[in-house]
Order: structure tokens, then sequence, then C-alpha cells
């Protein structure tokens, strides 16, 4: 016998499973990461070169969310400075907390006008 949460839980999980959305379609394109390690570098205050691999790592991560969230941002030419801006605040919040990820506000903030929606 099942309770009434458990009844409900089952309802609407078969609901959403009966329910078929179209797959979002994406460009396959490489991403070239938004700020180089120098300008990461400086905003993060970081003078020697030991930490130069993980805030590569940081960098090309930070990049592929910024721009994955962007998507109206088209990658011709020089980044406008507010997608350069979320890129290092995301890499600083990467840096500052390597133990424990939380997805930052601030970068979101930034580029939310660049988002585009899918009705």
């Amino acid at each position: 016998m099942l309770t009434r949460f458990a009844r409900l839980k089952a309802g609407t999980s078969a609901a959403l499973a009966s329910v078929v959305l179209p797959p979002r379609i994406r460009e396959n394109r490489p991403m070239a990461d938004i700020v180089t390690l120098t300008e990461a570098k400086q905003f993060l205050r970081v003078t020697h070169d030991g930490d130069d691999a993980t805030i590569g790592l940081m960098i090309a991560a930070a990049s592929d969310a910024v721009a994955e969230y962007a998507d109206a941002y088209v990658a011709i030419g020089e980044a406008p400075p507010r997608l350069k801006m979320a890129v290092l605040t995301r890499v600083a919040i990467m840096f500052d907390q390597r133990d424990s990820l939380e997805a930052g506000k601030g970068e979101r903030a930034l580029i939310q006008s660049l988002r585009v929606l899918d009705l």
C-alpha cells in the first residue's frame, strides 16, 4: 500500500515521463577562454607560477560555464567587459573555495541580459 505522498510522486513521475520536449540545439563550436592566465592571476593577486595549471583549468571551466549560460554571446573578437568580469568572478570563487564550489550569483547578474530563452 502506497502512502498519499508516494502515490502523488509516482503519478508526477509518470506524467513527466510522458512529456516529450524537443532537445535544445546548440552549435558545436570550440570554446576559447574568455580571459587569459595573466588577467586571471592579476585579478586573483597571484604572483607565483605554482598554481598556473589549476588557474588555467578554472579559466577553461568558467569560460565554458559563462558562455553556455550567456548563449547569445558569439565568440567573435574581444569579449565584452561584463563577460570577462563574469569569468573572472567565477574563477575567483573557484580559487577561494576550492573545497566546496557553489554557483555564484555575481557573475550570473553580469551575463543575464546575454541569455537566450527557448520558449
